[in-house]
């Protein structure tokens, strides 16, 4: 039976840790399945939080 983890992250300031994520991203993408990322989005600000919820398998 394969084995999936969910796994979940606050960014608090997305902007500035945007290298830090896309670094473990690609460092990581061969167990990463799914990743799903959610901000706040507006017409006059987007939000600088982010929650990604990731699955895990491999």
């Amino acid at each position: 039976m394969e084995r999936i983890t969910i796994v979940g992250i606050l960014i608090k300031n997305r902007i500035k840790e945007a290298n830090k994520t896309q670094t473990l991203h690609s460092e990581y993408g061969h167990i990463i399945r799914t990743r799903i990322r959610i901000h706040e989005v507006s017409e006059a600000v987007s939000s600088q939080t982010e929650s990604l919820i990731l699955t895990l398998g491999g």
